[in-house]
């Protein structure tokens, strides 16, 4: 009995398009490209490629509205979660709109400290820009309350 082996590569690189979207409103999409590759078991240089699919999936941003800075191990940071972006820019405001946090860099997180003391149990604004690796503009506004 014959088999068959079917091995799926992604093969470019993320492609993005924002045909009919519109910038900011969450629904940016981005695009990778597959391809099926099927070998022989009887002989492996016998290969077969199919045409390339192109499968969309939207931006993801993923904000908390609420974290503990209580050195627990759990939920101890406000990290922003995003699918990848060319510029990032987080900005966060106490209720008297002085800004407390301010970070251009997605990896970073705000630990609930300003200037090297836990802030004030409440609720903290956050400002979030992105610029998508499709040159589009994201803007976020919200709220983080702040548990201890």
């Amino acid at each position: 009995m014959k088999k068959t082996y079917y091995i799926i590569t992604m093969i470019l690189a993320l492609i993005f398009s924002t045909s009919g979207l519109h910038a900011g409103d969450g629904n940016e999409t981005r695009t990778v490209k597959y391809r099926v590759t099927a070998v022989s078991a009887a002989d492996e240089s016998i290969t077969s490629e199919s045409n390339s699919a192109e499968v969309p999936f939207p931006l993801q941003i993923a904000v908390p509205n609420a974290f503990t800075p209580n050195d627990d191990g759990i939920n101890d940071q406000f990290r922003v979660v995003t699918g990848g972006a060319e510029r990032f820019n987080l900005e966060i405001y106490n209720r008297w709109g002085a800004m407390i946090f301010a970070t251009s860099n997605p990896s970073d997180w705000w630990d609930g400290t300003f200037e090297g003391s836990v802030v004030q149990d409440g609720v903290y604004v956050y400002q979030l820009s992105l610029l998508t690796y499709n040159k589009e503009n994201v803007y976020r506004t919200g709220h983080v309350s702040v548990i201890k």
